[in-house]
């Protein structure tokens, strides 16, 4: 009884290890699914559109900074009446710096904080121009009205001296100083705003002064001479120029630099993307080399556990197998060479088989001749219980198969000089009460019989007998034979 329940242990045990085989494949399966899905995902192409967007959108950025800097140079000499290209290029700069604020995919963690750095000291500079702008056209409107105006102040002035007006009581000599003086600085300033140089400011000043002392002189009032109104003016001139100079060259501050690396830095991680991407590629094609092959070998080997032919073939192989484990432990002399390896069939084939079959007749013809041993029946009664449990406990003994097999096993003892005194089985396993000679192992029996009553199995009931594609999976590996006495 306690034998019985130490087979159920082991049986146990057996699909406990069978379970772990199906959780080990259906594991690496996986395994190999994800590392292939890995690897496809690193090896698809790097999008050329989305870098060649990218980069046609910095070339543009920077074409427009270009064009911003010739508007304001046009708008800072009076070329344009107004500002709106100046606005334009503005807002075109910030929508073009939005766009370039989706970075490609491809770019890596490390370049995409390098780009997002630019891209600030971009944003940076562009709020900044804003600011600066306003106050450009604050301060350049301002210059423009007192350039403007002094010019048409003298021609008016001028005209009012040469109609030598009765409030204007002044000799020509004087008219004439006045006249001079006023055309002096107008045109001083007017160089003083495309150029500016101290010599130039220290005239303007000098004429401003002498300008002062002439009213005064001539005892002219403002109502008769606006002198203050021509000094005002040219107060503007002198000290907004310098402000717009030093606004224009702000803005003027070309984000070239800035483009140029962003520029150096889409490329790089354009190329390292693509270097990358055939690395991956080169592994992809390797795994799935790797995994054809793998899979073609477990292919053949299962093919090679199922072919019928083959089958057929190791079924003949384990019989002569078996025959020369029984010939060598086989003292019995009155059994016929034939008799004793059961491979009458076999020694008929033309093929290696056949050589095979009959040199293993010949072997045992000799063996038997040479055999002097006499076995009294007295002698050869000892008694044997052996137990035999299917793989895993699986049931396909049937009562028709248990009838063919008590019939095989019957005459494999016979081959071995012993006698089968009973058989019982069911549907997972047989029992079996014989009679052995005393020189007989039976270790060697045992394996015998299993590997007879497998072969039997293997040939008649391979259809119903699911996932068993050898003999050694038809009895468990483990078998319980004990001695009986009378």
């Amino acid at each position: 009884m306690a034998y019985f329940q130490n087979w159920r242990l082991f049986d146990k045990l057996q699909l406990l290890t069978s379970n772990n085989q199906k959780i080990i494949i259906n594991g690496s399966i996986l395994l190999a699914l994800l590392i292939s899905f890995f690897l496809i995902s690193k090896s698809l192409y790097v999008d050329f559109n989305q870098y060649q967007q990218y980069y046609d959108a910095i070339g543009e950025f920077r074409e427009v900074d270009l064009t911003f800097n010739r508007e304001l140079l046009k708008s800072r000499y009076e070329l344009f009446a107004n500002y709106d290209p100046l606005v334009r290029s503005l807002a075109k700069k910030k929508a073009i710096q939005k766009k370039l604020q989706k970075i490609p995919n491809f770019v890596t963690h490390h370049e995409k904080q390098k780009i997002e750095l630019i891209l600030k000291e971009i944003r940076a500079v562009i709020a900044k121009k804003e600011d600066l702008h306003e106050r450009f056209k604050t301060q350049n409107a301002l210059l423009k009205n007192s350039l403007r105006y002094l010019p048409i102040l003298t021609d008016n002035l001028e005209k009012k001296l040469d109609a030598k007006e009765q409030t204007i009581r002044l000799a020509q000599g004087q008219i004439d100083t006045l006249k001079n003086t006023l055309n002096s600085l107008i045109r001083n300033l007017l160089l003083y705003n495309i150029a500016v140089d101290k010599k130039l400011t220290l005239n303007i000043d000098n004429l401003m002064s002498k300008f002062s002392q002439l009213q005064l002189q001539y005892e002219l009032t403002e109502d008769e001479f606006p002198s203050q109104l021509v000094k005002a003016h040219a107060n503007v001139i002198l000290t907004t120029k310098p402000k717009i100079e030093e606004l224009t060259t702000q803005l003027l501050q070309s984000l070239e630099q800035n483009t140029k690396a962003l520029e150096a830095t889409v490329e790089s991680s354009y190329q390292q993307a693509a270097v990358i991407v055939n690395q991956y590629r080169l592994l992809t094609c390797g795994w799935f080399l790797m995994l054809l092959i793998l899979v073609n070998y477990l292919l053949i080997k299962r093919k090679r556990w199922v072919d019928p032919e083959f089958s057929k073939y190791k079924k003949q192989v384990g019989e002569i197998a078996a025959a020369l484990e029984g010939m060598s432990t086989s003292v019995n002399s009155s059994s016929d060479a034939e008799e004793a390896t059961g491979l009458v069939n076999l020694w008929e084939r033309e093929d290696e088989l056949g050589q095979l079959a009959r040199g293993v007749r010949e072997i045992a013809t000799q063996a038997n001749k040479r055999s002097i041993v006499t076995i009294d029946e007295s002698s050869a009664s000892l008694r044997a219980r052996l137990t035999l449990l299917t793989k895993n406990r699986k049931n396909f003994i049937s009562p028709l198969t248990l009838e063919q097999l008590e019939i095989i096993i019957g005459d494999a003892l016979d081959n071995w000089n012993c006698k089968m005194i009973d058989f019982q089985g069911s549907l997972e396993q047989v029992q079996i009460l014989f009679t052995y000679p005393p020189q007989i192992q039976l270790s060697q029996l045992v394996t015998h019989l299993k590997t007879v009553s497998a072969a039997y199995f293997y040939e008649k009931l391979q259809d119903i007998m699911e996932n068993t594609d050898e003999v050694s999976q038809i009895w468990c590996d483990s078998s319980s034979i004990t001695s009986c006495e009378g």
